[in-house]
């Protein structure tokens, strides 16, 4: 990423300072992961809340990206299933994701 520090600002600014996390605990435990990619350690962690968040941040990753502006987004659900009144339903569902660029 040619701008780390400017891509940071820019998706605190479209989620807010407190959901992009660089503490190096964060970044230890989100860099573990069960994917098939290769293990590497996030240069940050961020928490979007909905699709225009989502948007806000895949945009600023074109914008502060060297040469290429397209990466590799890997995701994966942590789902929480509870049963009520005989069938299953999300208690909770948490998209965990990871982008190579």
């Amino acid at each position: 990423m040619k701008d780390l520090n400017g891509f940071l600002s820019r998706v605190a600014q479209a989620i807010g300072a407190e959901w992009v996390d660089t503490r190096e605990d964060t970044l230890k435990r989100y860099g573990e992961h069960t994917l098939p990619a290769k293990p590497r350690r996030p240069d940050a962690v961020v928490f979007p809340e909905n699709t225009e968040q989502v948007r806000a941040i895949v945009l600023a990753i074109h914008r502060y990206t060297k040469e290429r502006p397209d990466g590799i987004l890997y995701g994966q659900y942590l789902d929480v299933v509870v049963k009520q009144d005989g069938a299953w339903k999300f208690k909770t569902r948490i998209l965990k994701t990871t982008m190579t660029t």
